[in-house]
This record gives C-alpha cells, sequence and structure tokens, in this order.
C-alpha cells in the first residue's frame, strides 16, 4: 500500500504489528496511519489506529506477527488543522466522516487556560461554488464541539482578551506597584490608605544596603591611604617569581631587609612621580570637598514624593476616550472626607509621582545643606522655605571666635557643572585664538632679513600658548559662588547676602589665615605673613618681581572666590589695593621678553634696508632711463 519502505522484513518471532509498522518507516505523505490493517492469508485480521496508541496508549490492535503476514497502508480518507490557543496545534488525519470537533481537539490535547471556548472559527472548503472557501464562528460547548468535520477545514481557536473585569492597577513611586480587585464604594484612600505605603523599593534598597556602602568606603580608604613604601612593596612582590624561596625557607613568607635594598631602588621609592603626586593630592584636598563621604549620602535613603499631584487615568469603554483626574495625595491621606478621594471604576490606573519626575517649587522640596568648618555644630542640616545663610549658621550654633567670613566658601553643583562647560568652551577658544596669533605672527614678517630670530620667537609663542592651555586644562571647577562680603576682619552675618539655598549646597567657614599667597614670576612664591594695611604692590616687593614679571597683568584671587584685574589704561590700580588673609596675588611672565631697545634696534635695521632697496631701485630705473 501507501508505505514508505514497501518490500519483505525478517522480524523477530515476537514481534507484534507496532514493530513492524516501525521497521517499514510508517506510511508515506499520501498514506493512513489510523486505517492500518494486518492481513493474514487474504482476510484483515486487525485495524491499527496509531493516534489511539500514541493519545491514549490504546494497543488493542496491536497483535502478535506471524509468519507471511501483510501490513497494508491504505489511502489517507483527508486531513483537518487546529491552529491558535490549543495546546497542540497541527495538522490531523480524519478516519472518517463521523468525526467531530470534540474528537479533534482531544487528539490536540485540548485548550489551554489562555483560550477562549467562546470564540472560534471553521474555514471550511466547498469545491465546485463560486466562492468555494467559507468561515464559520461557533463556541466550544457542547453543541459546538459535537460539529462534524470534513476534510480541509481548519479550526482556529481565539486567545482571551487580556483584559481584568475588576482591576485597579496602582503604580509609580509606591512600595509595591500592584494590581488590585476593585469593588463597588472603592476609592483612593482605600489603595492608598498611608504614607508608608510610599516608600519605593529604591529607597527600601538604600536603607538596607547602607552598611555595604559603609564597607566599600573604607576599604576604598584604605587602599587610597598607602604610603609610597607600601606601594613599592606591593610592586616588589608582583615581579618576585611565585615558586621563589627566601634563605630556603618555607614560601608562605617574604622578608624584606631595608639594608638590603639597593640605593637607587630605595631612593625611588620616595621620588617617583605618580607616588608623590597622589600623596601631594590627597593632602591637599579640601576637608569641604570629600569624595563619597556619610555626609554627602545624609538625606537620601528616602525618595521625596509628590504630595500635591497624582492621577488617575480612567478610559471609557463606550466612546475610547481617556480622561486624567490629577488629585492631592496629601489632602487624601489627611483626610478621607476630602473631595480628591474620588470613586474608582474598573481599570483605572493611579500614579504617583516623586519630585525627580516633575519639578515642583523650591519651597515643597526637601533639601539638606551641609555646613562645615567654623561653626559650633557642623553637619547636614534641613532648609525650610524661606532660610537664608545667616538661619542657616544660627541652626549651626553660630560662628566661633576664629570664624574667617569674608574667606567663607559657598559651592553649588550646578554652577560646577555650568563652570565645566564654560571651562571647556575657554579651552576651544585659547587654542583657536593661539592658533589664530601664531599665523599672523608669521605672515608679518615685514623685511627683516634675521629670520632664525623670527623663527624662534614664533616657538617661544607657541610653547608659551601650549603651557597656558595645559594649565587650564589642569583646573578642576568647584562650583564656588563669590557671596560679595565687604573685604574687612569683622564677622557680621548681617552682611551675608539672602540666597535661596538648593540641594546638595554645601557651605565651609574656615579660620582667619595668617598669610597672603604669592605665586608666578616672583623671586621666592612664598606665603607672607599678613598685616593690616600693606597693599598688593607691599607684597610684591616683599617676593621681589622677576626680571620677567608682567607687573600690568597682576591677578588678585580673593579669598570670597573673586578675582580682580587691572582695568585702567593708565595705570595698575590693583597694585594699591589693601590684600585681606588669605589672599593669592599672581604675577605672570611677559609673552614677549624682547627689550624696548632691541625691538628699536630690529625696526630701525628694517628700515634702513627697506629705503636702501628702494633708492638701488631709483637709481637703476634712472640708469635704464639714460
Amino acid at each position: 500500500g501507501q508505505s514508505r519502505f514497501p518490500g519483505s522484513y525478517s522480524l523477530a518471532s515476537q514481534s507484534t504489528l507496532t514493530i513492524g509498522l516501525f521497521a517499514s518507516g510508517g506510511p508515506n505523505g499520501n498514506g493512513s496511519i489510523r486505517r492500518v490493517q494486518l492481513k493474514r492469508q487474504g482476510a484483515v485480521v486487525s485495524e491499527f489506529d496509531l493516534y489511539n496508541f500514541l493519545s491514549k496508549g490504546d494497543k488493542a490492535a496491536d497483535v502478535k506477527l506471524h509468519d507471511g503476514d501483510v501490513i497494508y497502508f491504505p489511502r489517507a480518507a483527508g486531513y483537518m488543522a487546529f491552529i491558535g490557543k490549543v495546546n497542540t496545534p497541527g495538522v490531523y488525519e480524519i478516519k472518517d466522516a463521523s468525526e467531530t470537533v470534540g474528537d479533534f481537539l482531544s487528539l490536540a490535547g485540548g485548550l489551554p487556560v489562555v483560550a477562549d471556548p467562546r470564540r472560534a472559527t471553521l474555514e471550511r472548503l466547498s469545491p465546485g461554488t463560486d466562492q468555494p472557501r467559507r468561515i464559520e464562528v461557533f463556541s466550544l460547548d457542547a453543541l459546538g464541539l459535537q460539529k462534524t468535520i470534513k476534510s480541509g477545514d481548519l479550526v482556529s481557536v481565539a486567545a482571551i482578551i487580556p483584559e481584568l473585569a475588576n482591576g485597579i492597577t496602582l503604580r509609580g513611586n509606591v512600595a509595591q506597584p500592584a494590581r488590585l480587585a476593585w469593588r463597588a464604594g472603592m476609592r483612593v484612600s482605600d489603595v492608598i490608605s498611608r504614607k508608608s505605603l510610599l516608600i519605593s523599593p529604591d529607597s527600601t534598597r538604600r536603607q538596607n544596603e547602607v552598611l555595604f556602602d559603609a564597607f566599600e568606603q573604607e576599604r576604598s580608604a584604605r587602599y587610597r591611604a598607602r604610603t609610597p613604601l607600601d606601594l613599592a612593596i606591593e610592586r616588589m612582590a608582583e615581579k618576585m617569581p611565585q615558586d621563589a624561596e627566601l634563605d630556603g625557607k618555607a614560601k608562605s613568607g617574604v622578608t624584606i631587609n631595608m639594608g638590603q635594598l639597593p640605593p637607587s631602588g630605595f631612593s625611588s621609592l620616595g621620588t617617583s612621580p605618580g607616588i608623590n603626586q597622589d600623596s601631594d593630592r590627597l593632602a591637599a584636598k579640601p576637608s569641604f570637598v570629600p569624595e563619597d563621604s556619610l555626609l554627602d549620602r545624609i538625606g537620601s535613603l528616602i525618595e521625596e514624593v509628590n504630595l500635591d499631584y497624582a492621577v488617575i487615568e480612567r478610559i471609557h469603554r463606550e466612546d475610547l476616550r481617556v480622561s486624567v483626574m490629577p488629585f492631592n495625595l496629601g489632602r487624601v491621606l489627611a483626610d478621607a472626607t476630602d473631595p480628591d478621594n474620588f470613586l474608582l471604576e474598573p481599570g483605572d490606573v493611579i500614579t504617583v509621582f516623586s519630585a525627580k519626575d516633575l519639578r515642583v517649587p523650591l519651597a515643597k522640596r526637601r533639601m539638606f545643606v551641609r555646613i562645615e568648618g567654623e561653626v559650633h555644630m557642623p553637619g547636614v542640616y534641613p532648609v525650610l522655605p524661606g532660610d537664608s545663610l545667616t538661619s542657616l549658621i544660627q541652626k549651626a550654633g553660630g560662628i566661633t571666635p576664629d570664624a574667617y567670613l569674608y574667606g567663607m566658601g559657598f559651592y553649588r553643583e550646578e554652577v560646577r557643572k555650568s563652570q565645566q562647560q564654560n571651562l571647556q568652551k575657554l579651552l576651544s577658544r585659547m587654542e583657536a585664538e593661539g592658533a589664530s596669533a601664531l599665523s599672523q605672527a608669521s605672515q608679518s614678517t615685514g623685511a627683516t632679513s634675521d629670520a632664525g630670530l623670527l623663527k624662534t620667537k614664533i616657538e617661544a609663542m607657541r610653547q608659551s600658548q601650549l603651557q597656558a592651555v595645559e594649565r587650564v586644562r589642569t583646573l578642576k571647577p568647584e562650583g564656588r559662588i563669590a557671596l560679595g562680603v565687604p573685604a574687612e576682619l569683622q564677622n557680621r552675618l548681617d552682611q551675608l547676602p539672602r540666597l535661596r539655598l538648593s540641594q546638595g549646597d554645601r557651605i565651609y567657614l574656615p579660620a582667619r589665615p595668617d598669610f597672603i599667597y604669592v605665586f608666578g614670576s616672583v623671586n621666592t612664591e612664598s606665603a607672607l605673613i599678613f598685616k593690616v594695611g600693606l597693599t598688593v604692590a607691599d607684597y610684591l616687593r616683599s617676593a621681589g618681581s622677576g626680571s620677567g614679571a608682567d607687573k600690568d597683568n597682576v591677578i588678585l584671587l580673593r579669598a570670597d572666590g573673586s578675582a580682580l584685574t587691572n582695568q585702567s589704561r593708565w595705570g595698575n590700580e590693583l597694585l594699591s589695593i589693601q590684600a585681606m588673609p588669605g589672599d593669592t596675588i599672581v604675577i605672570p611672565e611677559k609673552l614677549d621678553r624682547e627689550s624696548v631697545w632691541s625691538s628699536a634696534i630690529r625696526n630701525v635695521k628694517d628700515f634702513t634696508q627697506i629705503l636702501f632697496q628702494l633708492g638701488l631701485g631709483a637709481a637703476a630705473i634712472k640708469t635704464l632711463r639714460q
């Protein structure tokens, strides 16, 4: 019959019909696996349905084979298909015309829980008609399961609509976003009954991991606090072979005799540029701008919730209209009879926002400000609406007798980011202007005959510009804001400006220093003792300005964070300003060190050469004319 590999087979004496069926490879594409016949001496001994055997384990028709038996595969009567939400979608063979949808659904493993038994479709082919393909919608109830199947039928079962009939969704800045069961008369206060339900999972995680952060901070601090000798020993241990034995003893320990270290190597431990730079950087780091200190994490454990604005989203099924109903969550939690405690409907979605989702007014934000230095109780304090620098200092117990109000530092993160952006713009402008100045200098050669001198001058200008750009690159913006306090030694809180404080602000009130710092083109870069009444010029004379000092461009960096330069065309009025404790005086070097006499001689030489060449030209023209 319709066998895949027809022919004669030699089987064991205990073989059954199924063994012969699998030995012959089963039916081909047109053969039936539901009416496999076993013929013996011309008569049909058994008819085997492989579906019953595979789906139900029925072996009643699996009889024992005898010598000379014939396994016959007849042609299949037809096929139908199941698609959609059934456990085993596929194409199934039709055994006879009496089989129903229920019979084939049983062969397909039934329906999964996500199937909708109310929505099944039957596509049927009717040959001989103008439109042979037709569709019929029915339910898989008792009547629908009795519907008979014909060859070519395609039965599709739809999935249920994933819409909750009585669901209320809560999302946003809440402890547990969830879907709750709606009931008649349900209101917002029934979903959010207390403020503790607004603690987000991120806030809980930060509270749980606060000790983990402390452990990491301690380990990082120990790593940064290693001395240069510790770093050198670690490098020597890394270079030492793993199987090296010292003095023929155990490998587990290493003893280093400091007297056996080579002098050059030992001196390099203390003079390594990288080590010294790291140590100097850590030692010179201000105490009021630490990296991820405990003070930076105070006030950030819990996410701030926007209690003034929350919304209910509602879909109207009759016209597919979406309405958004804002309400004041704070009033609902305070009073359940508040009009904002709306009555809920099935399908409503309640969204709670945090202060990061929507920017709220400063007066409604929870802010913490850090104050350190010469106050009686340094620490982190909450800022209330209307608080200023003066009220914050009063919260910290007031200033100490050693406080230096003029040198107070006020730092803000937004300002630091803005300074960083402006610094990048300054670098780009300096590079562009430097390139333009070099190009202009190389083109304005005039009639000079000393090309080597010009080349040396241009190279010096280029090196000077590169050094200036590199110095600017090393600047690290701190976000300091100059408060504009009058330059005097008295500490009066009424002189402080009324500034609105912001989240994360840092205030550092230093002790009054006793020095004035002088840097740049001076004989001695040092700190000079502050004396009342001395001016910038007095301190420059004490430090001794160098021969290449540019006194017209002196910079005075005040202790309050401001910087002053000369703005007068008739003299340097900056030199007459009285210096304050903690001020820094910077006197730069001249970019063009050529003296006035040398410049005059060079220009006279150039003009003489030009006049000489003009005279030769005029004499030549006169000779030609004659």
